[in-house]
């Protein structure tokens, strides 16, 4: 059975509050303990709590102030390089939510062509037919295609092209078309 997703919301009866506190801050210490032993990295844990003016130190507070005086003796440069405060973490989150709406829209103008495509070769659907918003849907679909075309024959290598002199067959290494008179 399966636990249920505790909501994060203020807990604003100061019971439970200080046991909930009290639980995680615990699970989050051996979090902590687990992640270093498993990764093989230093690390230590601050928590305060300024209902009860405790402070939880994880391993201990020499550990952690050594821990500290280490990384304020880097150069800054290297302080920064993979730390992240809450907005840098957030802006990234945006940029990657922005990514996947541009996918998710693309897709949807892909299977919207897809239907009209499909409407007129299958159901007799014709071009007059259509409105603005679908013949721009299939030019956009078509444009789409022939960069996707362009860019696969770009990665292809240059061959010469023999061509049968009075006969209606192209010849290529890769590939034999035939010609229409």
């Amino acid at each position: 059975m399966t636990r249920k997703r505790t909501k994060l919301a203020w807990i604003s009866n100061p019971t439970p509050r200080r046991a909930t506190f009290r639980k995680t801050s615990l699970v989050l210490a051996k979090k902590m303990e687990e992640l270093t032993i498993l990764c093989g990295v230093e690390g230590s844990m601050l928590i305060f709590n300024p209902e009860s003016e405790d402070l939880l130190v994880w391993p201990s507070p020499e550990k952690a102030t050594e821990l500290l005086a280490k990384y304020e003796s880097m150069p800054k440069a290297k302080q920064g390089k993979k730390t992240m405060n809450h907005a840098k973490y957030m802006e990234e989150r945006n940029k990657k939510i922005c990514k996947d709406i541009v996918k998710i829209e693309r897709r949807n103008m892909e299977i919207k062509a897809s239907l009209i495509m499909y409407q007129i070769n299958c159901q007799g659907k014709r071009l007059e037919e259509l409105t603005e918003e679908e013949c721009y849907a299939l030019m956009w679909f078509t444009e789409e295609k022939l960069k996707e075309i362009k860019r696969r024959t770009s990665l292809l290598p240059p061959t010469p092209c023999s061509v049968a002199t009075g006969l209606d067959i192209i010849w290529s290494p890769t590939i034999i078309i035939k010609q229409s008179p």
